[in-house]
């Protein structure tokens, strides 16, 4: 889209500069730093340029409260590229996941080959113990098992179902 910007050069807006311009606007939207910006606090413009490039961001100032709980929230994370880790309370280190990979990894903890479908707990115990994390393993856990139709035909089997 940058040709457009030279001299006497028509305006032709082509299946490249579409290309470009959602591929631009993908990567303003989903971003995952993005945030919704506070509409009553001042803007402000940071530019920033080198002999080949340059950047530019559009933030906002933050309180000291927030910024200490920021700080409180991200010491207990650190980043290598290209993953992102938490040391997490009981001092394991677990990598940090997202997506499809979140469904593919709790899928693999409850279904395979022995796991044996053992409820909600278990797998996210599972998925702890196989190092990995991410804000609502319970929750995504217990939304697996109760689409699981292996468990709900199982029912809740307890120690006294076991055979003496």
């Amino acid at each position: 889209m940058t040709h457009l910007l030279e001299n006497e050069t028509p305006f032709v807006f082509s299946k490249d500069c579409i290309d470009a311009f959602e591929t631009l606007k993908k990567k303003l939207t989903e971003a995952s730093i993005l945030v919704v910006p506070d509409w009553n606090l001042p803007f402000e413009h940071m530019c920033d340029a080198s002999d080949f490039a340059i950047g530019a961001v559009l933030g906002q100032w933050v309180s000291s409260q927030q910024k200490k709980k920021f700080f409180k929230d991200v010491k207990h994370y650190f980043w290598d590229d290209p993953y992102l880790f938490k040391i997490c309370d009981d001092q394991v280190i677990r990598r940090c996941v997202r997506g499809q990979e979140v469904a593919d990894i709790l899928t693999a903890c409850h279904n395979g080959p022995s796991e044996g479908h053992h409820g909600a707990n278990l797998a996210a115990k599972k998925v702890f113990d196989s190092v990995f994390y991410w804000p609502t393993i319970y929750r995504d856990a217990h939304d697996l098992v109760t689409r699981c139709n292996a468990c709900q035909r199982q029912g809740k089997i307890s120690q006294r179902d076991e055979m003496p």
